[in-house]
């Protein structure tokens, strides 16, 4: 079954074929992780030199 592709320009350079990456996205440009710091840990995990240098998900 093939993936339907998301016509939001904001995930259009996304490689839609990996699982999860459109809700990371998603999870990303959500405004809440900019004021809710318990969920830099998430993002530190994912990569954390990036993390690290930038504390920016996207």
């Amino acid at each position: 079954m093939e993936k339907p592709m998301n016509t939001n320009p904001l995930y259009g350079f996304l490689p839609l074929d990996i699982e999860g990456v459109e809700s990371l996205a998603e999870l990303a440009l959500d405004l809440y992780w900019s004021w809710n710091h318990a969920v830099d840990e998430l993002w530190y995990r994912l990569d954390p030199d990036l993390w690290m240098e930038t504390h920016n998900p996207w």
